[in-house]
């Protein structure tokens, strides 16, 4: 009887953790990814740049609240092009921490995660010839991931 009684508090305490860490509430979430490969910008003495970008939608978004994706693989791009905002020296990182928030306006959002990988200048240099990647993260998302076994062809960006 004891062994019983041991039984049904484990499952009762069993029950009530699941239900505290919301397990019994799976929710469904929308996540699209979308790449941008071999972009050229005169950024950072010119650079081939591949844009990876997550887009979580936020809850309860409509699906005809889901927006194209085309327009803000354009927003993307044209945050790669030197401005005044964001010189051609500027960091990656500090690009992306411009970028990531312009994107999160872009629709119903819930979270934006955008990784720039710039391609290796095989120039024989070691601060050039690594292939590089930032990441930043906003809202309810996981970062895109790194890949290290993603082959990356030298650029080949000519900047006069």
């Amino acid at each position: 009887m004891s062994r019983l009684r041991t039984s049904v508090w484990g499952a009762i305490i069993c029950v009530a953790l699941v239900a505290l860490a919301g397990c019994t509430n799976a929710r469904a979430v929308d996540t699209f990814y979308f790449q941008m490969t071999g972009l050229e910008t005169a950024r950072q003495g010119g650079a081939t740049v591949d844009v990876i970008v997550a887009l979580r939608y936020a809850d309860g978004t409509a699906i005809e609240q889901i927006p194209d994706y085309r327009p803000i693989a354009d927003l993307a791009a044209d945050y790669l092009e030197p401005s005044e905002a964001l010189p051609p020296q500027i960091s990656w990182e500090a690009l992306l921490r411009t970028m990531v928030p312009a994107v999160m306006k872009a629709g119903p959002m819930s979270g934006v995660s955008v990784a720039l990988r710039i391609h290796p200048k095989c120039d024989g240099k070691p601060d050039t010839d690594l292939v590089r990647m930032a990441v930043y993260t906003e809202g309810s998302i996981d970062p895109v991931p790194y890949t290290e076994s993603t082959s990356v062809d030298c650029q080949t960006v000519k900047v006069d």
